[in-house]
């Protein structure tokens, strides 16, 4: 296991599981690391700045850096649920689309939930990368899609930074921030990624938020 994965993989696991059991669901925060991940192709990280600018309601209507990058995700994957192979670390699809994750994710028991919380990627059928995260520490996740990579990390439960593949830096709680916040992150309209996997439905659901709809979409679904 790489020293970094440990520490941000257990407290990311322990938010999202507290957000899961709000909704009265018992949750597994799977933390596992096979190493392979550090090997994996990942463009450069954008530098961060020290004036980062509001995400004002103009900006999240006209859309972002990462509305961009949604776009360009929800390409990487067919309109199909794939299936995971026996060892639970690759999930395929019928055209040759792969979701390959760095350890093998665990299917929940009837009635729980878990939260892997583990690097994965996206490949092509030809085995190019479409999508990658990569843990930069703790809530603090980079995301390279075709090669353009953007920053999200949570600085507390209720504020986030966006650093933009250009550089340009978006927060939350500065001066000038969109009032109904709140009222877009219920609905998904804020940037942001997770998978959760449903014991009951047998499945993993990679959901991803701030895209051009303003809603909480499916990335990919993956059946056990």
């Amino acid at each position: 296991m790489t020293p970094r994965s440990l520490p941000l993989r257990f407290l990311l696991a322990l938010l999202a599981c507290l957000s899961v059991a709000a909704d009265g669901e018992s949750c597994s925060a799977e933390v596992e690391d096979a190493g392979d991940a550090d090997d994996w192709p990942f463009g450069a990280l954008p530098r961060e700045s020290v004036n980062p600018e509001p995400l004002s309601c103009e900006l999240l209507d006209a859309g972002t850096c990462w509305t961009d990058m949604v776009a360009a995700a929800r390409r990487c994957v067919p309109d199909e649920v794939g299936v995971f192979d026996a060892d639970r670390r690759t999930c395929r699809f019928s055209d040759g689309t792969t979701i390959e994750w760095n350890g093998d994710v665990e299917e929940p028991d009837a009635g729980g939930t878990s939260v892997p919380f583990i690097e994965h990627r996206i490949l092509r059928p030809n085995g190019e990368p479409c999508f990658t995260n990569r843990f930069l520490g703790v809530a603090n996740v980079a995301y390279d899609v075709e090669g353009a990579v953007a920053i999200l990390r949570a600085d507390t439960l209720t504020s986030f930074t966006l650093v933009c593949p250009d550089d340009t830096t978006f927060a939350n709680d500065v001066e000038g921030t969109c009032g109904d916040t709140g009222a877009r992150w219920l609905v998904g309209g804020l940037p942001g990624y997770d998978v959760v996997c449903d014991g009951d439905l047998g499945l993993c659901n990679h959901t991803i938020n701030g895209g051009p709809t303003g809603r909480r979409e499916t990335l990919a679904s993956c059946r056990f």
